[in-house]
């Protein structure tokens, strides 16, 4: 036999005693296994826009190094395209303690499950699920035991949208609360930093000074615009608070050859994001020449304001809003399709009913802690359409207390990582429109009989 074939045969034997003694030894100390065939382990349960419907999942069994964890009641849950095989498919592989009752999957939180072997986005946690009786329809669930704020971090994202099986699948949080994987790619990734670090310089003593941010409605006549200054003390009043200047030709309002305008405080409110004792104030745009600009029609409304005040003008403002993912697709809709037909979603309560709740309460609280007079809110007719009513105010406080009140609704969702448009008709096709309803009465029309 040729010399150079018995060399490399001598090779591939040598080769082939390495690859089993390695094999052996992560089988011994118990360390994951590559990936193989069976990508994802097998069980089926529906979820629906973020909650469970349909499921009948009767008997699951969760090893642990080989202990079953069915009498603790202890399971979580993932879908598997194909089948696994081949040792890996046999062999338990260590999990993290998951906890939450198997009749009461809402509320489960655990450990990922994933790709066996994988390092997944927070770790190399993986599980072997067996004996499972399900439905025959499924969603994925995914279910992490390491997220804070209901949010995924920039890794985890990342994680998810290059892989392809995990698009589309359902997000479970410790906190109970459920995610989609469509809404989690729809989020900004600023939302999935992490709160806690940025809580501990919020906290830090500020020295006596206070910052106060400055609001103006921007060149289009819709858009909001903010900086913020350092003033030496509190201010107590709008004469505490100077004016301050802008580049007028990065927002719509001037050219490029004459940019500075000014900004005019006209209405100062509390802070809810950084709290006492730092501010609020609204602004009116003014032209280089001190003149209002084009776009400040507040000056326009405040001239007739004043020339009716005698009449005692009441205002009340209901406006609709409509939560988006920054993808301009409606928040918790699902990625491929869409929710169930309006009807039971005004004023609803519900998981399935009811989204971005979270979102909403925020933006009522810091309204309240500003000083806005907010009179209530609800869901409304299209899913994740809610609307929140202002007043009553007399005159142009009117305007002032819905235009703030719209930028704490921007900078909460900017929180949330979503969007709140108030486009009038966000989505096409049947489904109802946004609007803000304006409710006046005199001083006339309130008295006995005014309204005859």
């Amino acid at each position: 036999m040729d010399p150079a074939v018995l060399i490399f045969l001598l090779y591939g034997m040598i080769a082939h005693e390495l690859l089993c003694g390695w094999m052996q030894y992560r089988r011994q100390s118990g360390a994951p296994p590559r990936r193989t065939a069976g990508p994802l382990l097998r069980s089926r349960a529906q979820v629906c826009h973020g909650v469970w419907s349909g499921s009948s999942i009767r008997s699951v069994r969760l090893d642990r190094g080989g202990r079953d964890l069915r009498k603790s009641g202890r399971i979580i849950l993932t879908h598997e395209r194909g089948k696994p095989s081949g040792p890996a498919a046999r062999r338990p592989t260590p999990v993290r303690t998951i906890s939450g009752p198997a009749p009461h999957l809402p509320h489960l939180a655990g450990s990922f499950l994933g790709y066996r072997g994988d390092p997944v986005p927070h770790g190399p946690m993986t599980a072997n699920l067996t004996e499972t009786e399900h439905t025959s329809s499924s969603w994925p669930l995914i279910v992490f035991s390491e997220l804070r704020d209901s949010q995924l971090s920039k890794q985890q994202s990342d994680a998810i949208s290059r892989c392809p099986l995990w698009r589309g699948a359902a997000f479970v949080t410790p906190h109970g609360s459920f995610l989609s994987a469509s809404s989690m790619a729809s989020v900004s990734l600023s939302s999935g930093l992490n709160k806690a670090v940025r809580q501990q310089y919020m906290s830090l003593p500020q020295g006596g000074k206070s910052q106060v941010t400055y609001i103006w409605i921007d060149g289009t006549g819709e858009g909001l615009r903010n900086k913020t200054r350092t003033l030496d003390t509190e201010p107590s009043s709008l004469d505490d608070i100077p004016e301050w200047n802008f580049d007028g030709s990065s927002t719509y309002q001037s050219e490029g050859s004459n940019s500075d305008m000014y900004l005019s405080p006209v209405r100062m409110f509390r802070d809810p994001f950084s709290l006492d004792p730092n501010k609020l104030v609204l602004c009116e745009v003014l032209k280089y020449n001190r003149i209002p600009a084009e776009t400040n029609h507040r000056a326009a409304c405040n001239k007739v304001m004043e020339q009716v005040k005698e009449h005692c003008i009441w205002f009340g403002m209901e406006q609709e809003y409509t939560l988006l993912g920054i993808d301009g697709r409606p928040y918790s809709w699902p990625a491929n399709g869409f929710p169930l037909p309006q009807g039971p979603f005004y004023c609803a309560v519900g998981a399935d009913h009811a989204y971005g709740r979270d979102i909403v309460e925020c933006h009522y609280k810091a309204c309240l802690y500003a000083g806005i007079t907010i009179y209530g809110t609800n869901a409304e007719v299209m899913p994740s359409q809610w609307e929140y009513q202002v007043g009553t105010c007399e005159g142009i406080e009117m305007g002032d207390q819905l235009w703030v009140s719209r930028f704490l609704l921007h900078r909460v969702c900017e929180d949330f990582g979503v969007v709140a448009s108030l486009d009038p008709k966000p989505m096409k096709g049947n489904w109802n429109g946004a609007g803000c309803h304006t409710n006046v009465s005199t001083k006339l029309m309130r008295e006995e009989g005014g309204l005859q």
